[in-house]
């Protein structure tokens, strides 16, 4: 409470009120609130006013009826005319008298219910008051009331209090100063207050606020005080000055500037010492133009982003909270620093500013450190997003927190998207134990490397060369790996490629082996099966039909024909034969094979087999050994076949395709167009490990003597590699096996089926020159019962020197003879004589440049 009035009912006619704003109002007599009442309707004026009129209503009713009776006497006229006034003054002089009294007495009845609400509400006030108040009379000093807050404030009763000289309130010795206090507040006859000191019963002194009001109660002269404890507010203004002090302290002790600017003065209300030792500039050329010196010390290009970022942070309001700006200052030594200014806003009710409080740094140093880390930044950042290599780092949980460009190039995937997916997502599901791992490592701060397969955004398998190390924190604690990677594919590729090459050339080495061991051998074997596979079907033409020995000669020719079949898979698997290139329609060579004698026999063999064959219509040529082929499509039909003992189901399909890009497998498939046969069966299938070996001369899983030498799939990779053509082989154990065949196609329409010859006989001369002689003797036996006449010699030069004296239509000339000329000498010496000689060429082996 600031201001408080103090009121208290009369005892007396009068009262005084006074009021809180120093202002005196004149003692007013409650009679006057009476005076217009008693004015209007005092009891005589009132009978005074009723006999007046009274006696004119009298005369003129009496001057009424004389004026009817003029000859009324006087006596009776008399006599009437009292009777009327007593008739008309006495009920109106009752009823107005009556009226006014009853008026007075009712006024004045209000009048005391109002005074007895306002002594209440005195009372409320006086006994409720936050504050001490005491009323002293002016004349003695002495107190004569108080209310409970002063029994509080000193520690004394009421009783105690009342009568006590208002001096004795105050702490001994100081009687004078609130003696000549007391006068003064008297004297000036309005509200007053100041500050003092009460003495407490128990001898503290307590610090008060006092109002003091004069006025008069009674008819005397009172002073009413309010006393207010201060105690807490000194303790207060105690503990801010301390502050205070100690804010100067630590302002004038910091390096940091501290001010509070008045915008609305335009005035600094404090500005720290540290001021002159950051611009070099003194208080006072702060001081005298605050605004105008700040924006001169700002350096230029930084002045309006400061404005501009201040203006916009004040439009935020009250709730804006505090700014940080950092910008440029000219020193007055002409050197510039950096500075950080933390502003804060004070607003008024109204919502304008009418204080700025902040503290400037010096942030030169840190800004020369922040411009070194950004070099240093930028040189690592440079450095990470040139490098080929991917680099990378995960947390714990294996989610990627940071990549590179180069592991962005090496995943496919954008350095955005691959931000927040975890690794398990990109490496292939064998190799996450593999991670899980790894990371144990890194959690025990080791270091590793290791491979690791991962699959692109294009779905393409990727392998990585990985070196791991532990991601720290400011702590040293382990939070993730750093890694650091090389894409590896194209070294493994390269590897694969290696490995598959050096298993080819061993296999090659194999196959050449054999081909040395079936060349070394194929001439003499075929020289020996040679009359073993004609002289059977010559003898049998030469017996009549129903000879007993048919059956006889027929199993010889069957089991000859068997020999050399297998002389000439020796060949094929060497690849030393001389294959008949022309356009051959598969599906024909196909449809040949399924109705042949042979695959009857063998399909015979397994009746639970189900065998189903797909082949695409209008498939295009290939190249191709008619008979070749279908040794190869036996061969693969067979170990189909054999797979499946107990039953199951056989597949044959055919179709043309275009591969545009490199198909990787059992044999690397280059781009082109292809007709792919594929035999799949539901058989045992093959493990891994044999997998490698299928194709190898002789490598068999079967038992042995019960099917096959080992030769048929061997024959089948040597057919397929001589028409250019590929192979794939798909197999599991116990899923069965799927062999793919790609050979080369062509847009070339196949001859007309080759005219049927119904006589081969002739009379033509032929000369047989061969150095084995039952070869020769063979060979004329044949061409003389076929009506030919032939001659034969056993060597080159014996023909050379036949051809000189002799004509011959034909020559027919072994290529490999041993002693002197062979084939190729004998026919280029017979040119020379005869240029134009047609001749025929034979060998058991044909697979040499002298043949070629």
């Amino acid at each position: 409470m600031s201001r408080i009035q103090t009121l208290k009912p009369p005892k007396s006619d009068k009262t005084n009120f006074g009021s809180g704003q120093g202002k005196n109002f004149r003692p007013i007599d409650k009679d006057e609130i009476f005076k217009p009442g008693k004015r209007l309707r005092h009891p005589f004026v009132s009978l005074f006013i009723i006999v007046a009129i009274s006696i004119i209503m009298a005369e003129s009713f009496i001057m009424f009826l004389l004026h009817l009776l003029p000859s009324l006497p006087f006596l009776t006229e008399f006599l009437i005319n009292s009777l009327l006034l007593i008739v008309l003054i006495l009920p109106v002089s009752y009823l107005l008298l009556h009226r006014s009294m009853f008026y007075s007495i009712t006024k004045y009845i209000n009048v005391e219910n109002k005074l007895k609400d306002m002594e209440v509400k005195f009372k409320t006030v006086f006994e409720n008051s936050g504050g001490a108040v005491f009323i002293a009379d002016v004349l003695t000093g002495k107190i004569i009331d108080c209310n409970p807050q002063a029994e509080i404030l000193i520690g004394r009763k009421r009783n105690e209090i009342i009568g006590m000289h208002q001096l004795e309130l105050h702490p001994k010795g100081e009687e004078t100063k609130y003696k000549e206090r007391f006068a003064a507040h008297v004297k000036k006859g309005h509200l007053v207050d100041c500050e003092g000191e009460v003495q407490h019963k128990d001898g503290r002194k307590i610090p008060v606020w006092i109002a003091a009001q004069p006025m008069k109660m009674s008819d005397k002269d009172i002073i009413v005080g309010l006393f207010i404890n201060n105690t807490e507010r000194k303790l207060s203004e105690e503990a801010i000055r301390e502050s205070e002090e100690r804010f100067q302290k630590f302002a004038s002790a910091i390096s940091d500037v501290i001010y509070r600017f008045d915008p609305v003065n335009n005035r600094y209300d404090f500005i720290s010492p540290s001021f002159e030792k950051q611009t070099g500039y003194s208080l006072e050329d702060i001081k005298n133009k605050p605004s105008e010196f700040t924006k001169e010390i700002t350096h230029p290009d930084d002045i309006d982003r400061v404005l501009t970022e201040v203006a916009d942070h004040i439009r935020k309001g009250p709730d804006a909270g505090p700014i940080i700006t950092e910008y440029r200052v000219i020193r007055k030594d002409k050197k510039i620093i950096w500075v950080n200014d933390i502003k804060t806003f004070e607003f008024s009710p109204d919502g304008k500013i009418y204080r700025i409080n902040g503290v400037v740094s010096d942030i030169t140093e840190r800004k020369n450190i922040e411009k070194l880390l950004r070099q240093s930044e930028e040189r690592y950042r440079t450095l990470i997003e040139t490098i080929h290599d991917g680099v990378g780092i995960t947390d714990l949980d294996e989610n990627i927190i940071f990549v590179n460009k180069g592991a962005s190039n090496v995943f496919g995937y954008s350095q955005r998207e691959l931000i927040g997916m975890n690794l398990r997502q990109i490496v292939v599901k064998d190799e996450i134990d593999k991670i899980y791992k790894e990371t144990q490592k890194r959690i025990n701060k080791k270091h590793s490397l290791y491979e690791l397969t991962i699959k692109r955004k294009d779905g393409q398998l990727c392998y990585i060369y990985l070196s791991a190390s532990p991601y720290l924190n400011s702590n040293g604690k382990v939070i993730g790996t750093v890694g650091v990677f090389s894409d590896i594919t194209e070294l493994k590729r390269t590897e694969e490629e290696k490995l598959q090459l050096k298993e080819k050339l061993a296999r090659a080495q194999r196959m050449e082996s054999l081909g040395v061991l079936a060349g070394g051998v194929a001439h003499d074997l075929n020289n020996i099966l040679g009359p073993l596979v004609a002289y059977p079907e010559l003898i049998r033409m030469k017996l009549p039909p129903d000879t007993p020995i048919k059956k006889q000669i027929l199993q010889i020719e069957k089991s000859a024909q068997r020999a050399a079949d297998i002389v000439q898979d020796l060949l094929t698997l060497a690849r030393r034969g001389r294959y008949e290139m022309m356009p051959v329609a598969l599906n024909e060579i196909i449809e040949t094979y399924l109705k042949s004698p042979d695959f009857l026999d063998i399909k015979s063999k397994f009746p639970n087999v189900e065998i189903k064959v797909v082949l695409e219509k209008n498939l295009p040529n290939t190249l191709g050994s008619t008979p070749h082929l279908s040794k190869m499509i036996m061969n693969l039909i067979v170990n189909a076949l054999d797979a499946m003992p107990h039953g199951g189901k056989l597949k044959i399909k055919t179709k043309c395709e275009k591969i545009d890009k490199l198909i990787s497998g059992f044999d690397n498939i280059n781009d082109g167009k292809y007709l792919i046969l594929t035999v799949s069966d539901t058989g045992v299938g093959i493990n891994e490990k044999d997998l490698k070996r299928i194709f190898e001369p002789f490598y068999t899983k079967k038992e042995m003597g019960r099917s096959g030498s080992g030769l048929g799939l061997a024959i089948v990779y040597g057919v397929v590699k001589d028409h250019n053509g590929y192979i794939d082989v798909q197999s599991q154990p116990n899923k069965g096996s799927k062999f793919i065949v790609y050979i080369p196609a062509v847009d070339v329409s196949c001859d007309s089926k080759n005219s049927i010859v119904t006589d081969i006989r002739g009379n033509e001369k032929i000369l047989v020159v061969d150095d084995v002689p039952e070869q020769r003797e063979l060979a004329a036996c044949i061409l003389s019962s076929l009506g030919y006449d032939v001659d034969t010699v056993a060597s080159g030069e014996e023909a050379v020197e036949y051809i000189k004296k002799n004509l011959a239509d034909v020559v027919i000339l072994d290529m490999i003879m041993e002693n002197g000329f062979d084939g190729l000498d004998t026919y280029r010496e017979i040119i020379k004589l005869k240029p134009g000689q047609k001749a025929i060429i034979t060998s058991g082996f044909s697979e040499t440049n002298r043949v070629k």
